[in-house]
């Protein structure tokens, strides 16, 4: 009997040591999965996930004693946590949290380097969790044509797997393409047959861009044509860029403008913003800019008499 017993214990007591010693497998296991789901989120949201094969092993090497000692992550690993794993959780969160609340809805159209179209579909809803309005990113949907039809059917599939109906939604928000916001045969045209006490929200910026636009075609021709050849001179020649920069360091011996920014950007028309620096720019060197081509036409003159 009392042999039974203490064979009873050895086997139980190895039994308990191997399931003990395989939870903390498991533990150290599930504990390494947390820390790369993290680092995987952590790299996705301020870097590229390119930069995670660096960063893996640096904090592998300095994280002894720690969850990281044992981090496995590297770019491709990372990437299918991403796709694969981050991302279907995200989206399932999105379709429990919005389903059946009101909601807008921002889209637009972009075209990466490979040159494959995507409409991009942001949500904005209450979420009764966290009790205030929150947005969501829906994900870049590919799609082949860029016609209103087309971008709308897109759309509708993309709302209806996150369990989102179009009669709820209450603002569509989009650029000033007319595929887009047009009154007839466009997005917004059909969005308002689904949703008719829907409301239509122009982007900012683009409507800015062409109020911007048409202030500036009642200005004098010669200052636009200013605003256009002077970065436009500078573009074309490193040469010409360097010979301005010693000419702005004499004129300014003491240093005192060190700062100053050079008129050498380009107006674009796609980039809004760089039409307020070029407008800024000029004038700010517009001392220097008399002296440099005060210099620079009387040269080009006598080596090409036809500018005469």
């Amino acid at each position: 009997m009392a042999v039974s017993t203490a064979k009873f214990l050895y086997f139980g007591r190895k039994k308990l040591r191997m399931a003990v010693e395989k939870w903390m497998v498991k533990a150290k296991l599930f504990g390494r999965i947390f820390v790369e789901l993290e680092f995987a989120v952590a790299i996705s949201c301020h870097c590229s996930t390119a930069s995670v094969d660096h960063l893996g092993e640096l904090m592998k090497k300095n994280g002894k004693g720690s969850e990281l000692e044992n981090l496995q992550l590297h770019r491709t690993k990372c990437s299918k946590l991403l796709s694969k794993v981050i991302a279907p959780a995200l989206f399932e969160e999105l379709k429990g949290n919005a389903k059946d609340k009101k909601y807008s809805v921002l889209v637009d159209e972009a075209t990466d380097v490979a040159t494959d179209k995507h409409i991009c579909v942001i949500v904005r809803y209450y979420s009764d969790s966290r009790l205030k309005i929150i947005t969501e990113f829906g994900g870049p949907v590919p799609i082949v044509g860029a016609t209103g039809h087309e971008v709308f059917l897109t759309l509708s599939n993309t709302l209806g797997k996150m369990g989102l109906k179009w009669s709820d939604c209450v603002v569509f928000g989009s650029d000033g393409a007319s595929s887009m916001i047009g009154k007839h045969n466009s997005v917004w045209s059909r969005v308002r047959e689904q949703s008719p006490n829907c409301q239509l929200n122009r982007c900012v910026c683009h409507s800015l861009a062409l109020c911007i636009e048409k202030a500036f075609g009642k200005l004098p021709s010669n200052l636009g044509y200013l605003l256009h050849k002077v970065p436009k001179w500078f573009s074309k020649s490193i040469i010409r860029r360097e010979a301005f920069k010693e000419l702005f360091r004499v004129m300014d011996a003491k240093e005192e403008r060190k700062v100053t920014p050079l008129p050498f950007q380009k107006l674009s028309c796609t980039r809004w913003l760089i039409r307020g620096k070029v407008i800024y720019n000029i004038p700010l060197n517009w001392e220097e800019l008399k002296a440099y081509f005060a210099v620079v036409v009387p040269r080009a003159i006598l080596s090409c008499p036809t500018i005469r």
